[in-house]
């Protein structure tokens, strides 16, 4: 079982906007997480006059999760972007995997003009359509295939963003 990561609250700066702090847990040492996977090292970021991170640290090992808890507007989803290469940030060292994380975005960007079957095959570079099959079956969309987004109640289209976001089979997952 992977160690855990204890994140602290979400504490607002009133001369540099929100903050958000994280307390880790050593992981248990084993060979497997010995190298790691995603590390964040003196971290900021900010927008105008705001600085939403601030000397951010954080590791995480092959198998490790994180849950980022915030109020609105901390930066939950701008520390995201910066992970996914998205967004540079103004301070700091990100390592990343090579390859792209999934990503499953708030507000599910989604492409208006695709069907629920071209949304899974688009973004998979071996084009296995079994592989979108099971993806459509594990996310009961296979009824559901030629609808296009605005077709879609708003369970569906989350639903749909996830097997997009699986599609490509990455190493990592983002979700926003």
């Amino acid at each position: 079982m992977a160690a855990s990561r204890r994140l602290s609250s979400v504490k607002p700066n009133p001369e540099r906007g929100p903050t958000i702090s994280t307390q880790a847990q050593p992981a248990a040492p084993n060979q497997a997480t010995a190298r790691a996977h995603i590390a964040v090292s003196g971290l900021a970021l900010g927008y105008s006059s705001a600085l939403l991170l601030r000397d951010l640290e954080l590791t995480l090992h092959r198998g490790e999760r994180l849950v980022v808890v915030g109020a609105s507007g901390a930066g939950k989803s701008t520390l995201l972007a910066v992970l996914a290469g998205l967004a540079e940030p103004t301070h700091g060292q990100v390592q990343r995997p090579a390859d792209p994380p999934g990503m499953l975005f708030q507000d599910g960007a989604l492409w208006p003009h695709m069907t629920v079957e071209r949304h899974v095959s688009f973004v998979d570079p071996l084009n296995d359509h079994e592989w979108h099959d099971h993806l459509l079956t594990v996310f009961q969309l296979t009824d559901l295939r030629q609808r296009r987004p605005e077709q879609l109640s708003g369970g569906e289209r989350l639903r749909l963003g996830l097997a997009r976001a699986l599609a490509p089979r990455p190493s990592w997952v983002l979700l926003d």
